[in-house]
């Protein structure tokens, strides 16, 4: 039995996450109206709920493994992010250590949850950089370097908003909305009423460009289920018609598996052509496959201990 039973239904899941958002933003409206520390305290509460429920619906609805686990490190920086918040919020006045430590590591999460998002969309980002740009904004936050520390978010954020706005535009608007939140301080030597604003904005966006990335998940479960159902049909033929021939000719594979790129190939030279080559299969998917199995090619995957296995434990099923 399902410990989250609302997790199996997709629209019970949707439409609690939907009011887990509202909810949020409503809570953050009212400590802007109000100056109601503790309704900014309860919105970012309810946002890290909304961050864990995130993680287990995309878990519990992933059928690839580790290929969503850039968005699970997405989210924990966004939750962990808004917990600082809660903390920094009861800290001392400006100027004492209490502050700046809080300050300084909620700062460090903004630049990981924006460095994160970036990494979804462009997957060659380096861990290690993005580490030493955390530690970065954090010494910067802790000695009090205003000036550098506003620029440093700020072209943060304009490169995930840059990475992300073809795929996400909730993504991509969390970016801007960032970038632009850090320079008010700058341009205007204070922090004005309109730079809380744009924070509870950029809050609610990457909530909802969070909730957004359920719709990757839900695509590979259905891809996965119709993949079950032609593998199921392909086998009732295989049994009606055992002298099916597999290829088109003992000497050419058959174009209408592959991209245009790689019609026409002989089997030598599709060897070591990567997976994207299939007809179907895109980058990012090759990507994943790589992420989560080391797999970059048709050869690696031929050779795939993995499907060894999954093959003879399909055959063996099928013999009992």
């Amino acid at each position: 039995m399902n410990k989250y039973p609302y997790l199996n239904d997709r629209q019970k899941a949707h439409n609690a996450s939907l009011a887990l958002i509202v909810i949020s933003a409503l809570l953050g409206l009212l400590a802007i109206f109000t100056k109601n520390r503790i309704a900014y305290c309860a919105g970012a509460v309810v946002a890290v709920v909304f961050y864990a429920f995130a993680m287990h619906y995309l878990e519990y609805h992933n059928v690839q493994g580790q290929s969503i686990k850039r968005y699970i490190l997405a989210f924990h920086c966004f939750a962990i992010h808004a917990l600082l918040l809660v903390f920094a919020s009861f800290a001392g006045p400006a100027g004492t250590l209490s502050y700046q430590i809080l300050h300084g590591l909620a700062d460090a999460l903004l630049m990981a949850a924006l460095l994160t998002t970036a990494r979804i969309y462009r997957k060659d980002l380096s861990l290690p950089l993005i580490v030493a740009l955390v530690i970065a904004t954090f010494l910067l936050a802790l000695l009090n370097i205003n000036t550098v520390l506003a620029i440093v978010l700020a072209v943060a954020g304009a490169v995930a908003a840059f990475l992300s706005f073809r795929e996400s535009i909730p993504a991509a608007l969390f970016g801007c909305i960032t970038a632009v939140a850090a320079l008010v301080p700058f341009f205007t030597g204070t922090t004005p009423e309109i730079h809380h604003w744009l924070h509870i904005l950029a809050w609610v966006l990457a909530m909802f460009a969070a909730y957004r990335t359920y719709a990757i998940v839900e695509r590979e479960e259905d891809a996965a289920s119709v993949s079950r159902t032609n593998l199921n049909v392909n086998e009732d033929v295989k049994e009606e018609a055992p002298t099916r021939t597999v290829f088109p000719t003992a000497f050419e594979p058959d174009d209408s598996w592959f991209d245009k790129e790689y019609q026409g190939k002989s089997y030598e030279e599709l060897l070591d052509a990567p997976l994207s080559a299939f007809k179907g299969v895109s980058e990012r998917m090759a990507d994943d496959m790589k992420d989560a199995f080391n797999i970059k090619t048709i050869r690696g995957l031929a050779d795939s201990k993995y499907f060894r296995w999954a093959k003879e434990i399909t055959d063996e099923a099928d013999h009992k």
